[in-house]
């Protein structure tokens, strides 16, 4: 498969100002002017969201003809709707999940077609913090044969690793889209990180026309390097189709090779090896350049986590950027990878819970299926401080069904949630009893007493304030079912302006609320 950046030359007009030629990723909001009476205030930062378009001309090869034609999209916030040459190829809601067209049927072969992408962030307030708008992530042009390994369709485990070798499982889905049957060859190639070929093999496989398979092949690699926080070895599989004499599609996965495990006994360990997660939370933007997702920027946070000592970070509240991933993998830094603030009930009048019943099994899948394959990531989290946790509009049952739909499609790591205090902290059992880890924000008074009432529960403090760092930090060297902690936040970022602000007993309720201003 043939994979073409397309962040180059889009046009972009926001409302009814004068069009600009832009490259991706690109944010608008951060290019606003700021303004005290924005509807979001000082949870966005007092920037303002809008309603954009972005234009892009390009020609279609010829040669694409006989193939398929996917556009992806990594994130745009939010409520996009993608169209091509007039014909709507999709709409999405979320901001944080990526998504990819079929442009195929659609396309003018050997001639210039217009993609539009309108962009909607008018409805205020849609988050607790700062946001951006726009396509502020990458976009991908992936071309295949109608024979082909469907994108992000391979999936890595290595379920067994010894002292002198290593288990490897390879899951790859074939799509044969072409209107004949098919008899292939599917070839595998492993390469370790100095492009040293590891091991190899090829299979024989039939596809029916317009059919698909799943296709698993195992290998055995002696002497593994393994992927850890100090020596984040990286290892290369490249998957090739093969039709007669001809490679017909060529797809690449990196993925490192790790065990990890979570008991109450133990605690979290890494290759066997017990590590306490000294975590921090982070929101996605980038500081002054906004929520654009350049690859160096994501970089440069986890260089900065590293070199203030973390060994873990904690997604808050949404799936990042993948190339955040990519550098937690080549440099060493557990993830937890967490996938919505909220469920059916509301945080804010706009956020997910308007679309949450349509849309959290795509929206979860699509996370799953991009991140499961990076060694960074150790858990899944669900939600963060669900509105509902104790026990409004059947949470128990939602909280089952997507830890159970997490676990169909990566069952190779646990699942958490973060709860936050609240008045019937006695309901909460029903609502951890679907997670394997019980995330705590802010309630690490509540460790002790938890682990007497329910001694098998793992727990993990997912939010905790800076000033009580030293208390939280004690917890979790004292106790092995307290696996770590991530305060709140590691790194600066815009929106919920004053957050950790001190607060005077003579202030008034609107400046204790953050809403006025200070004399």
């Amino acid at each position: 498969m043939e994979i073409l950046n397309y962040d180059n030359d889009w046009k972009f007009r926001l409302s009814n100002e004068a069009a600009q030629i832009v490259t991706l990723p690109h944010d608008w909001s951060i290019g606003q002017k700021r303004d005290p009476d924005v509807i979001d205030g000082h949870n966005t930062g007092y920037f303002p969201g809008g309603l954009g378009t972005y234009t892009k001309q390009f020609i279609a090869d010829s040669k694409w003809a006989d193939k398929k034609v996917f556009i992806e999209f990594e994130g745009v916030y939010m409520n996009s709707e993608v169209f091509l040459n007039g014909n709507l190829l999709g709409r999405h809601p979320y901001g944080y999940t990526g998504f990819i067209y079929d442009m195929s049927s659609y396309l003018i072969y050997g001639s210039e077609n217009e993609l539009i992408v309108t962009v909607d962030n008018n409805c205020q307030p849609n988050s607790r913090w700062y946001s951006g708008s726009g396509i502020y992530r990458h976009v991908w042009l992936r071309v295949a044969n109608l024979v082909h390994v469907k994108p992000l369709g391979t999936y890595i485990t290595t379920p067994v690793i010894e002292k002198d070798s290593a288990a490897v499982i390879i899951v790859s889905t074939v799509h044969n889209t072409s209107d004949a049957d098919c008899h292939i060859k599917l070839n595998y190639s492993i390469f370790d990180l100095n492009d040293q070929l590891v091991c190899e093999s090829e299979s024989t496989i039939d596809i029916f026309q317009g059919g698909s398979r799943e296709v698993e092949s195992q290998f055995l690699i002696d002497t593994p390097k393994l992927w850890d926080i100090n020596s984040p070895n990286l290892y290369k599989l490249i998957s090739k189709l093969i039709l007669g004499e001809s490679v017909i599609d060529t797809s690449v996965t990196d993925f490192g090779i790790r065990s990890i495990s979570v008991d109450s006994i133990k605690g979290f360990t890494l290759n066997g090896n017990l590590i306490k997660l000294k975590g921090g939370c982070i929101h996605h933007d980038n500081g002054i350049i906004g929520a654009a997702s350049f690859d160096r920027a994501e970089e440069r946070k986890v260089d900065l986590l590293k070199a203030s000592g973390y060994n873990a970070v904690r997604c808050a509240h949404n799936p990042p950027a993948p190339a955040f991933l990519n550098a937690c993998d080549r440099l060493g830094l557990l993830v937890i990878d967490e996938s919505f603030d909220c469920w059916r009930i509301a945080k804010t009048r706009y956020d997910y819970h308007t679309v949450f019943e349509d849309w959290w099994q795509r929206d979860l899948i699509s996370m799953l299926l991009r991140d499961r394959n990076h060694p960074s990531v150790i858990i899944w989290s669900i939600g963060n401080e669900i509105p509902e946790r104790e026990g409004e509009s059947d949470v128990y049952n939602t909280c089952s069904k997507l830890a159970s739909l997490v676990r169909l499609i990566d069952d190779t790591r646990p699942v958490t949630s973060a709860l936050c205090p609240g008045s019937e902290w006695g309901r909460t059992p029903e609502y951890f009893k679907s997670l394997d880890i019980g995330g705590y924000n802010y309630l690490y008074e509540k460790y002790e007493k938890d682990h007497e009432l329910f001694p098998e529960r793992i727990m993990a403090g997912l939010e905790s304030f800076p000033y009580q760092a030293y208390d939280n930090w004690m917890m979790v060297i004292k106790h092995p079912y307290v696996i770590g902690d991530f305060v709140w936040t590691s790194i600066d970022y815009i929106g919920e302006v004053g957050i950790g602000r001190q607060v005077f007993e003579d202030d008034t309720p609107e400046v204790r609320n953050g809403l006025g201003k200070y004399p």
